[in-house]
């Protein structure tokens, strides 16, 4: 099943909802409570398994640190991912073992672009170089690991398309979409 820890994203991305949608401003759920949602649907439901669906689970580190350990502290014992997409740069090596022994098995990146051209053009600010050591960190944890990527954009160049390949090709992801 899909589940809330936050909802709202303050980052200004142009080809992006998310905004609009939910908000700018993260608001976030009460780890206890959430926790408590988790193991409702466990034991009343049987669920087994669950994706977290924020907008960006690891923007606020602290909260997502004290989720992950609450999941460990009462046994959860539940396979999860994160399928939206986190921000790469968001993400270090203690925060990712965190989540690793929480359940987290799955992790979405959304990259878009391996221009920093199209990312600027984009209002995307991320760094590619910190988001590709952190990719290739989940991947030695274990973590199956899914890019997402972006092409045709109208202002987009051949060599903006060869730099988002480059990365691609550069980082060890199990999918990319």
């Amino acid at each position: 099943t899909q589940v809330l820890s936050s909802r709202g994203c303050p980052y200004q991305c142009t080809f992006c909802a998310g905004r609009k949608v939910l908000g700018s401003k993260v608001r976030l759920r009460e780890p206890r409570e959430f926790i408590s949602e988790l193991e409702w649907l466990r034991g009343e439901c049987g669920i087994r398994e669950f994706q977290i669906v924020d907008d960006n689970f690891t923007f606020h580190r602290g909260h997502a640190m004290e989720v992950c350990a609450l999941m460990a502290e009462r046994k959860i014992n539940m396979h999860w991912s994160l399928p939206n997409g986190v921000r790469a740069d968001c993400l270090d090596k203690q925060l990712l073992n965190t989540m690793k022994r929480a359940g987290c098995y799955y992790l979405s990146f959304g990259i878009e672009f391996g221009s920093v051209r199209m990312l600027e053009i984009c209002k995307k600010k991320l760094d590619l170089k910190k988001s590709q050591a952190n990719i290739k960190c989940a991947n030695a944890l274990g973590f199956i690991t899914q890019g997402f990527f972006m092409l045709g954009h109208p202002m987009e160049t051949a060599a903006d398309i060869d730099l988002t390949q480059k990365f691609i090709f550069s980082t060890p992801f199990d999918k990319i979409l």
